[in-house]
């Protein structure tokens, strides 16, 4: 990404700047990517943790003491397992079912709308930053 490009996203991403600090899980495979959603959410305030798989979103989600995840930024075709399974899961208890998700795909299915197991939006790869925190924004 050349100088001039990145100091216009985080031009764009400081006009966004969020109400507090809220605690984003950002569940992606590709590390490049989830690193480069971390340092865009966080630029913009937010506390990210990050998941490379469905074992250690998990793990996140059902830490105890913490303070807890307000929003998810999963990818949908995991490498431990497909997304929807992960939806499934998150639907099945009460207090998880309530985080807001946003679905990142290459190839979006039929299944995955906005509005159900609580998916607040949608981007398909490869998706613009500034689209990502517009959606974000909105669900936190």
């Amino acid at each position: 990404m050349t100088r001039e490009r990145y100091n216009y996203y985080r031009f764009e991403a400081q006009l966004s700047k969020p109400q507090g600090n809220a605690r984003i899980l950002v569940l992606e495979d590709d590390a490049t990517l989830r690193a480069s959603i971390r340092v865009t959410l966080e630029e913009t305030g937010y506390v990210c943790l990050e998941a490379q798989d469905q074992h250690e979103a998990l793990k996140i989600l059902f830490e105890e003491g913490g303070r807890p995840v307000e929003l998810i930024v999963s990818e949908l075709e995991l490498l431990d397992g497909s997304g929807s399974d992960l939806l499934k899961v998150l639907s099945s208890y009460l207090r998880l079912a309530r985080i807001p998700i946003v679905v990142l795909s290459e190839t979006t299915p039929l299944y995955v709308r906005p509005g159900a197991a609580r998916v607040v939006g949608r981007l398909e790869k490869p998706f613009d930053m500034k689209k990502l925190l517009e959606l974000v924004d909105a669900s936190v």
